[in-house]
């Protein structure tokens, strides 16, 4: 008889800690597919940047423009008169 009631006891746990097994897993599930999402939002959003902005393409015409950088230790600002 004793055997019967841990049996049964045992079969009660395994029942409980299946249903919080089940649980965890399709949160994992849901975390892990939101994850996916967020990652081929990230890599479309990347590639739409990079071709509105190309910044190779860009650098590339300022070169072949003669554009030169900036030495902002040569720029000076200047103030106008205040009536």
């Amino acid at each position: 008889m004793k055997f019967y009631i841990l049996g049964v006891i045992f079969l009660i746990l395994n029942i409980i800690y299946s249903s919080f097994a089940l649980k965890v897993a399709k949160e994992h599930a849901r975390k892990v597919s939101s994850l996916k999402q967020e990652m081929e939002l990230r890599s479309r959003l990347k590639l739409e940047i990079q071709s509105q902005i190309n910044y190779k393409t860009a650098r590339q015409h300022a070169l072949k423009e003669k554009y030169f950088s900036i030495d902002w230790n040569k720029v000076k600002i200047l103030e106008l008169p205040q009536d």
